[in-house]
């Protein structure tokens, strides 16, 4: 299916208290990007958002629009690791959203290179009056390493559609930041993996840059409920690698959507979202 997606895509992490969205109101803006949130990479832009009143609460809401030049846009946080309480879920208000799009609100945590649990909720165009959507998180893992959020906004048809959607009041409830105490004798140094793709989103094929110290080396694409979609490598790396994916070569079934491209090289692990466009 011909789609185009605007992905917002949030890494979710602990304050004191209970873990909170820092400015999930959009109240806060740096140089036209909302404060605490990022809309590109080192390789390309990967967000349109700007700032629109009416808001559901407080001054401002933040508008996510595609265009024909950009077809998916990107902001993300950067958070964790988190305890997982009963009844956690996410919420957020959604208004002016274009015709003809499908959008989802998306959680998803990682244990590892496992996956703890997710949520998921769809919403539809409804008028310019704020509505609340909320996906309620299943898992049985009371803690993740990492959180992911992601809202995304899809043509509902076989073409795409140039549009947008105002978001407001995004919220996470049920979760609590984990005390993570360090043994220096076996603390691991930062990583020294890197992984990125470039285009992504892509409607073709992809190239998949990553670097990884020597030693045996995954690197898997999966889909959001963490099912093994392929193998692209798994052999001994040292240094930087260049790895050209195109899905439709060998898996022309393979639908539009969001997928969860993973490097693991010794006890280190990387994920990066993969968004595939038809």
């Amino acid at each position: 299916m011909k789609s185009v997606t605007l992905l917002l895509a949030i890494m979710l992490a602990c304050s004191t208290g209970l873990a909170q969205l820092q400015n999930g109101g959009f109240e806060e803006w740096v140089n036209s990007d909302p404060a605490n949130w990022h809309s590109f990479d080192e390789m390309a832009p990967l967000g349109s958002v700007e700032p629109v009143r009416p808001a559901y609460e407080g001054s401002w809401a933040a508008r996510l629009a595609t265009s024909e030049f950009l077809e998916a846009a990107i902001v993300w946080q950067d958070f964790g690791p988190l305890a997982i309480g009963d009844e956690a879920r996410f919420s957020l208000y959604y208004s002016a959203m274009t015709p003809g799009m499908v959008g989802e609100l998306v959680a998803v945590g990682f244990r590892g290179e496992d996956e703890a649990g997710a949520a998921l909720a769809q919403f539809t165009p409804a008028g310019n009056n704020f509505l609340q959507v909320i996906a309620l998180w299943t898992g049985d893992i009371q803690e993740c390493d990492s959180l992911s959020i992601m809202i995304t906004l899809s043509s509902a048809s076989e073409e795409p559609v140039i549009g947008s959607v105002t978001i407001d009041a995004v919220v996470m409830e049920g979760f609590s930041p984990l005390d993570v105490k360090i043994d220096e004798s076996r603390a691991l140094p930062e990583t020294s993996l890197l992984l990125e793709a470039f285009p992504n989103p892509f409607n073709g094929g992809t190239q998949i840059r990553f670097a990884a110290p020597s030693g045996a080396t995954r690197l898997q694409v999966l889909d959001m409920q963490g099912r093994l979609v392929t193998n692209l490598l798994q052999a001994p790396v040292a240094g930087n690698r260049v790895l050209n994916w195109n899905p439709t070569v060998g898996g022309a079934g393979l639908p539009a959507g969001t997928y969860r491209l993973v490097l693991t090289s010794g006890r280190e692990v990387r994920h990066l979202p993969l968004i595939l466009l038809k």
